[in-house]
Parts: structure tokens; sequence; C-alpha cells
């Protein structure tokens, strides 16, 4: 698997060079906590050609806006709040925050290593451009009120130290607010394009309950998102914490065989498409696209290209396939006439998009 879903090559060569890491995906079948037992972090590197935003979609805002305002719910009427992000990208999310406690914020705080400070910053806010850890996070300088961690938990290897690192920063009372992904919809639906070697620990609801709680925060939630694919556990850090033991028995749903008649299904389709004179394309050119490209080996040169609307990843190249990257206007100019929408919360926006535009394909999505 290539290192990185996110990463952005500007050259086909560039992006078949991709460094690769090994996915061996394990689960304790006691606590139902899943990770890549052959993870090398020292693979792994976010930088300026690390790429995730994802606002330009509409059904994502619609879910930043169903954060915001737990969070400011959540926050009460309290003012004077100390609000820190750990894995703010660029600072979209931070804006958000910035409004939705308007006129209650003293400090907001943002950790990201892939932090390129070319897009403007809320007031009085600032970012360090790092990772966040045991090592780093004198760097707050403050004593949060509020610490958000969204999908950034599921790209540790310790998670657990991660956590105890926010603790140690948290005074009793600090509200946290962890989202991941949840590995029990990829296990339920056999998504197989949704595991990434970036992606090395992932959680269902118990075991992020779980584990949030041994690091000494008291649960008070943790609910589905975006149609059940993500989680977002609420938070209190207490001086005493009595963790949660699981109830049920982990369930992998037969996972490794769903997964091998999915893959022989998508390449079976692209076969098909291409015999009939199509030019298939993927919507969706980062984790779930660029995995599923992969997955279909041989037949990836029956793929046309991928699309995307981050203006970012248009007219670059998939990581390891060199599959291209090209904006929706493109790919209608090119003649592509079948298109496979990567994540099925976007279905409806898409077909919306191609409506207003006249654009006559087939959608469907990859699930």
């Amino acid at each position: 698997m290539p290192i990185a879903q996110n990463l952005m090559f500007h050259t086909r060569g560039e992006a078949l060079a991709c460094p690769a890491g090994t996915l061996s995906m394990v689960r304790c079948m006691t606590c139902g906590f899943c990770w890549n037992a052959a993870f090398d972090p020292a693979l792994l590197r976010y930088g300026a050609d690390y790429e995730n935003d994802q606002s330009l979609s509409p059904t994502f805002e619609h879910h930043l806006d169903d954060v915001a305002a737990l969070i400011r719910q959540s926050a009460g009427d309290r003012d004077d709040l100390v609000v820190v992000e750990v894995g703010c990208g660029q600072g979209h999310f931070l804006h958000r925050l910035a409004r939705g406690l308007a006129g209650r914020l003293t400090t907001l705080v943002g950790f990201d290593p892939a932090f390129r400070g070319d897009s403007p910053l809320p007031s009085g806010s600032r970012v360090e451009a790092d990772y966040f850890n045991a090592g780093t996070s004198h760097r707050l300088g403050v004593q949060p009120d509020i610490v958000v961690a969204r999908h950034v938990i599921e790209h540790i290897a310790d998670p657990m130290a991660f956590l105890r690192a926010l603790r140690e920063v948290s005074p009793p009372g600090t509200l946290l607010f962890v989202e991941t992904p949840t590995i029990q919809w990829i296990l339920d639906g056999a998504v197989a394009h949704d595991l990434h070697y970036e992606h090395c620990s992932l959680f269902d609801a118990a075991s992020l309950r779980l584990a949030i709680e041994l690091a000494g925060f008291e649960v008070s939630d943790v609910r589905p998102m975006l149609e059940g694919q993500y989680l977002l556990a609420s938070a209190r850090a207490r001086d005493s914490v009595r963790p949660t033991p699981r109830g049920d028995r982990p369930d992998n749903k037969d996972y490794s065989a769903r997964r091998a008649g999915f893959v022989r299904h998508w390449r079976e389709v692209f076969r098909q498409d291409v015999a009939a004179g199509h030019r298939p394309a993927l919507w969706g050119a980062a984790s779930k696209g660029v995995t599923l490209a992969l997955l279909l080996d041989g037949s990836v040169g029956d793929l046309a290209m991928a699309i995307d609307i981050n203006p970012a990843r248009q007219r670059t190249f998939m990581p390891m396939t060199g599959v291209p990257v090209v904006s929706p206007e493109t790919a209608r100019a090119a003649g592509v006439s079948r298109v496979y929408v990567m994540n099925p919360a976007y279905l409806g926006e898409i077909e919306t998009y191609c409506r207003e535009v006249g654009w006559d394909i087939l959608l469907q999505a990859v699930e």
C-alpha cells in the first residue's frame, strides 16, 4: 500500500515511485481494537504535499456543522474558553470553532505537521506545524477547556500514548472530542477500499470508549456520524475514571471471504465497461479511490481517470498506480461515460451536480 493515501504527486513517475508499506490488519477479539501489525511509523511523512481537505463537499460541510454544533452545545455558557484542535490541517475547522464560539474564545490553537501556512487563520489563533505528543505538548503554552482531535488517532501507532498526552495537558473538567473512522462499518459492508496503510489504529464504539477512559477521560457519548462511517466520542477529563468493560464479543462478519468477492466483482465491472466501449472513472481521488485503484490490479489500465472537486488535487496522479486526477469539467470533456462514486454518502450531491450541468452519465456508488 502507499504509505499515505493523501499524498499528491505532480508527475506520473513520482506517483509510481511512491514509497509503500505492508498492510496486515489484525484485531483484538476481547476489546475490538484493530491495528496494522506491519506498520512502520518511520515510513510515514506528513508535509506540504499531504492534502486531505474535503470542505468543498456540501455533504461533508453538513457533517462538520453537526460536529461543531455538538461542541458548541457541550461548552454551555462558559466564556474565556481556551480551545485546541489537534490535527487541524490548514485550519478549516478552526474557523468553524471560532464562529461557533464567537465572543467566548480567548485562545485558539491548532497542531498539524502538514500545516502549510498559506491559508488565513481566525483572528488571534495560531498553529504549531508539528505532531502533538508528549514531547511537543509544552508548545501549547495554555491549559485547554476544549480539545478536539478529528481524524488523528487512526494515524497513530500508539493511540494510548496519544490519549494520555492529551490528558496530561487537560485539567479536570476539560472537554474532549475524538472523531475517527469505525472499523465496524468497514467490516459490516466489506468495504475493502477503506483500509489504508496510514490508518494503523481503528476502533469500534466499545474499544474507542475503553481507550479514552483508560487515558483518564469520562466518556459521555460515542455516536455514529456520516451515515455510520465515523464515530464521534465526547468525554471530560476526570481525576478518577472507571473504564467500561465490553459487553459483547467483537464480530468480524466473515470479512475476508466477502472482501475477496468484492474485489472479484469490481474487477469484472471495469472489464465489462471497457469491453462495451465505455471510459470508466472514479469520483474521489484520495483514500478509498487510491485503494480501489490498487485492488483493481491488472484492470487499472481500464481506469481512465479519477475525479476530484478539490483544486489542489487536480492535475496530480494517484499514488502507486499513476492514475491521473482531474476536475469534473475535464472528465466530462474527455468523454467519460461511467463514473463510480467512491463514497456512497456523496452520491446525492454528485447526482445533483451532474444534473445541473447537464452531464448525462451513469453514476454508481462503490459498495
